[in-house]
């Protein structure tokens, strides 16, 4: 008869899931089992893989609460086994709180509202999810009529695909808001707004450490007909295939500090289309925001203008401090097709920073406005830093030039540097104004900067002279207010104006 079971310490158990064991069971003779173990890793595993537990949206008129006590596991509401939320006149809330709620799976719109107010709260670490979803002719959320819907932090809307429709969100005549951390990956739509579609006066805004990256459609974000679109600070917009922002028809899109738009490729611009329409920056002390390695089918494209009524404005954040700012666009920017009515294209830099600028800028087929009222504009010198696109790693950032010729009846462009305001050659620069007009205020520098050392290297804004040349010419009207500070930092530098 079996005797004894002699069983080792269960800290001798716990090996690697390699390791073995043995178990000797007395008899009437001695016998050997082996027996493999199985890691605590293995076990972990399993936890993190276990499946989430079924939900529902609320019914409206509820609140309902997604937490850890219900759903261990997480929650899944499942668009085979599950309706969506349509409110209409109506109500409802949902609260997600220290799991994820995973929203998949729709062949329909997912949320809809129709003069209607949906909460969406994830605390403790809540997320929600919006991934593989697959639609034609909805939206994956669809927002209208004077409705309002607000959403929490850690948000993803991942893989999600659309035709027919525009707007995997889609904000009309609405109020739409999304906290901190929301995540736009690999979303496909063949109409407009493979992330957002924001028109007809509705007003769209997006938290801080926003995520925008690798997402295809005609455009990325549709912003038109008065929309309003508030993007937070350190936002990310990479590799994604289509206008990051078509702005058109009296519609305003602000974006914080810190923002970085990189190998982003489109048939048209990088931050394209703005028509009839403002884009405003926010720079504040110490943050960067950056344009590198962005394409469309001229080349190296930061901003694609449409060349009536258009306002890109740089402005302080909400720090009140901009001194060391710095906006680095080492791709160009450039009108897009002839201008066809009144509206200048109004560009103003009103931060106290650098704004240093890359590539041939082209505005010769619109009249420009632009206006250095703070801070520096300094001009890149040929391969003076990296411009790296998603096909050419080697690429380099070609030397600033401003070519500002363009006019439309009797309004002709115009160079403004504003009193106490610097001008900065990195190269060999150039500002061409044809028939426009320069205006140099008083007290303003013009100088060479550093076609070496990216402005100062590891000292950023802190340029150090080099062989540069700056020529500015105009065929018409230049205007020196007042004392003018010449820079040659180096001998070989050089200023020429053609006046």
């Amino acid at each position: 008869m079996l005797s004894h079971l002699k069983l080792k310490p269960i800290s001798l158990l716990i090996r690697q899931s390699t390791h073995h064991f043995k178990v000797n069971f007395w008899h009437t003779m001695i016998c050997q089992m082996t027996i493999p173990i199985v890691s605590a890793s293995f076990f972990l595993s399993l936890q993190l893989h276990a499946e989430p537990t079924p939900a529902s949206f609320p019914t409206a008129g509820d609140s309902t609460l997604y937490d850890a006590a219900t759903y261990p596991d997480g929650a899944i509401i499942n668009g085979v086994t599950t309706n969506n939320l349509n409110l209409n006149n109506q109500s409802a809330s949902m609260t997600i709180d220290n799991i994820l709620l995973d929203i998949s799976n729709f062949n329909a719109s997912t949320i809809r509202t129709s003069g209607s107010t949906l909460n969406i709260v994830t605390n403790n670490n809540g997320k929600v999810s919006f991934n593989n979803n697959v639609t034609n002719a909805q939206s994956v959320i669809f927002n209208t009529n004077i409705s309002s819907i607000k959403i929490g932090d850690n948000t993803d809307f991942i893989s999600n695909t659309l035709s027919g429709t525009d707007g995997m969100i889609n904000n009309q005549r609405s109020s739409l808001s999304i906290g901190n951390n929301v995540n736009f990956k690999s979303n496909k739509n063949d109409n407009n707004g493979a992330a957002i579609y924001n028109v007809s006066g509705a007003n769209l805004g997006i938290g801080d450490n926003a995520s925008f990256n690798e997402n295809e459609g005609r455009n990325i974000i549709y912003n038109t007909a008065q929309g309003e679109i508030t993007i937070g600070s350190q936002a990310s917009f990479t590799r994604n295939i289509g206008s990051i922002i078509y702005s058109g028809s009296s519609a305003t899109t602000t974006i914080g500090n810190n923002t970085s738009f990189i190998e982003n490729s489109s048939t048209a611009g990088t931050i394209n289309y703005i028509f009839s329409a403002e884009l405003t920056f926010l720079l504040d002390n110490d943050t960067t925001t950056l344009f590198r390695g962005n394409t469309d089918q001229s080349g190296n494209n930061s901003i694609a203008f449409g060349p009536n009524g258009v306002k890109l404005i740089l402005n302080t954040g909400n720090s009140g401090e901009s001194t060391t700012a710095l906006l680095d666009m080492r791709d160009p920017m450039r009108v897009s097709y002839a201008q066809t009515s009144s509206g200048n294209i109004d560009i103003n830099k009103n931060d106290d920073g650098v704004w240093a600028l890359g590539g041939t800028n082209d505005f010769s087929l619109g009249a420009v406005q632009l206006n250095i009222r703070h801070g520096k504009l300094y001009l890149y010198g040929e391969n003076e830093i990296s411009n790296a696109t998603l096909v050419d790693p080697n690429n380099m950032v070609q030397a600033g030039v401003l070519n500002l010729q363009g006019s439309y009846l009797n309004t002709t462009s115009q160079f403004f540097l504003d009193e106490n305001n610097s001008l900065i050659a990195g190269g060999t620069n150039t500002i061409n104004l044809g028939a426009g007009n320069i205006v140099i205020g008083d007290n303003a520098t013009i100088r060479g900067g550093s076609q070496s050392r990216s402005l100062g290297g590891s000292t950023p804004r802190n340029e150090l002279g080099g062989n540069t040349s700056l020529t500015l010419t105009s065929d018409n009207n230049t205007q020196l207010q007042g004392l003018v500070n010449l820079q040659a930092l180096e001998a070989r530098d050089a200023f020429t104006l053609n006046a």
